[in-house]
């Protein structure tokens, strides 16, 4: 009881405020940094989630065995396929070797697929989301592709042995960076439309992709899971993606901004070091007069050391705890003030 009667009369007193303040302050500083980190850490994974269209990728350069995707699904995962390479596309006498993105139904399991009805409009009101791509017997093409095979909206395009009517301008995939864009425009078909056109070939170069994502209401483990029981089953031809390994740019921009606040937090936390250091050389410059009372008293050297065990207890209790819910409240107006950005 001496602890605490001490610890709110020094407290009324303002004896150890300075090294009440250092001490929350450092806390403070550590708990932000640590949970904004952890925060903006989780934010570009999500992201780059929406980069892969979904939460893992097997990608191969065959074709993926069924059981694959079936696994997937009997743990109550989503799943979907996609073929991507490259294709001449045909309009009377113009033509183009176009970027070809075949998918089914259920594309994409993250991020939104975005087009429009006008083409080269910089009209954000004019975009529209799709909740999965075109049906069996349309195309939805990149702008460019219109000029360069002299077609409109409505028009048909001949791929392989079938034509395709150009439904849609397409204006962003999720997942469409590091794909095989630059070797033309890009054009969106259903994957069943594939076969009929006959442009499949032996030696064809085409990549293939199963997509697999988290349900909301699935516990994550089954996700872990089905990764591990995938990583036994691969071939040389297939790898595995997950969000982290999305593209070189999001893992750097993990790398920098989680070391930007580690340092950021380091720095805070030096800084706030020195001060607790000095308000506590200063706080037990003032205690040697208290002490000597307590020797006075008859307090023997073990209960005089006890006792400011106990009392320094106290003080880190309740400057680390004011330190956390200042810390968790910096990290709050941070993330209210960047979640615009």
């Amino acid at each position: 009881m001496l602890v605490f009667r001490t610890f709110l009369r020094s407290l009324r007193g303002g004896q150890f405020t300075l090294v009440l303040a250092s001490l929350a302050l450092a806390v403070a500083v550590v708990t932000s940094v640590a949970l904004l980190a952890d925060r903006v850490e989780k934010a570009l994974i999500d992201e780059s989630s929406a980069f892969l269209a979904a939460d893992l990728v097997l990608e191969s350069n065959s074709l993926i065995e069924p059981r694959l995707s079936a696994k997937a699904r009997e743990m109550e995962l989503q799943t979907s396929t996609m073929m991507t390479f490259v294709s001449m596309v045909y309009s009377e006498e113009e033509m183009h070797l176009a970027s070809v993105r075949a998918i089914d139904k259920r594309y994409p399991l993250r991020g939104e697929l975005s087009y429009s009805m006008f083409p080269f409009s910089a009209d954000p009101d004019k975009l529209k989301v799709a909740k999965s791509g075109p049906p069996s017997g349309e195309t939805w093409v990149d702008a460019r592709i219109l000029p360069l095979l002299k077609i409109e909206l409505g028009d048909y395009l001949e791929f392989g042995d079938i034509k395709l009517r150009v439904s849609r301008v397409l204006i962003d995939e999720p997942d469409s960076r590091g794909s095989f864009s630059f070797y033309g425009a890009r054009i969106l078909i259903n994957i069943d439309d594939v076969a009929p056109a006959g442009v499949i070939l032996a030696g064809s170069r085409v990549k293939h992709k199963l997509l697999v994502a988290l349900p909301d209401e699935i516990n994550p483990v089954s996700l872990t899971n089905y990764r591990e029981w995938l990583a036994g089953h691969l071939t040389i031809h297939q790898r595995i993606i997950d969000p982290e390994m999305a593209e070189a740019r999001i893992a750097k921009a993990i790398d920098r901004g989680r070391r930007f606040l580690l340092l950021a937090g380091s720095v805070g936390l030096v800084l706030s070091a020195i001060a607790l250091a000095l308000a506590s050389h200063q706080f037990a410059v003032d205690e040697v007069m208290q002490v000597g009372l307590f020797k006075s008293w008859g307090f023997s050297r073990g209960r005089i050391r006890r006792f400011y065990l106990g009392y320094g207890l106290v003080i880190a209790l309740v400057g680390a705890t004011l330190g956390i819910c200042i810390g968790a409240a910096v990290q709050e107006s941070l993330v209210f003030l960047i979640s615009d950005w």
